[in-house]
């Protein structure tokens, strides 16, 4: 399910506009691959917990190439 989510991601998003994901500690190396095979996604620095286990990825839609 994450794995469509992040393929359609940049299709829906404008360009600048935030992908936002909560996840679990095992799935940030997984997650963030996705994030980056995505050439119109740029992933953000992950967001960890009170108890330092990542928490949230964020990813942003660049513009399209020219």
């Amino acid at each position: 399910m994450v794995a469509r989510l992040i393929e359609e991601a940049p299709d829906l998003l404008k360009p600048g506009g935030h992908l936002v994901l909560e996840i679990g500690s095992a799935q940030e190396e997984p997650v963030r691959a996705l994030i980056e095979s995505q050439p119109r996604l740029r992933a953000a620095p992950t967001i960890y917990d009170h108890a330092q286990h990542p928490r949230v990825i964020r990813a942003t839609r660049i513009g399209d190439p020219v």
